[in-house]
């Protein structure tokens, strides 16, 4: 199965950033199926946490993607950057595990 990723940098939409809600959202994105396949949230604090498809298929049933919609549509008017694999690969390993 052909697989073209980007990585994408948000910040959160809204202003201000809720209290409990990250301030910057990192997504991996297979291009093909349009589907979020890992993504990191990061806090004010600079804390951030993961999750990845593998993570919520352990935990319950199988999913195609971290979003409930096309990933297009789900960032559709809000302003993104893409960023490296590097980058992404950095601020994953860096990132604790999301709570359930």
């Amino acid at each position: 199965m052909l697989m073209e990723l980007k990585h994408y940098k948000m910040e959160w939409p809204e202003t201000p950033v809720p209290k409990d809600s990250p301030r910057w959202l990192y997504y991996e994105v297979d291009e093909v199926r349009d589907d979020v396949l890992r993504m990191v949230e990061v806090w004010e604090s600079g804390e951030s946490q993961r999750n990845s498809l593998t993570r919520e298929i352990k935990s319950g049933p199988p999913c195609m993607s971290l979003v409930g919609m096309p990933f297009a549509k789900s960032i559709d008017g809000v302003p993104f950057q893409l960023i490296s694999d590097k980058e992404f690969e950095a601020l994953y390993s860096a990132a604790t595990d999301q709570r359930e």
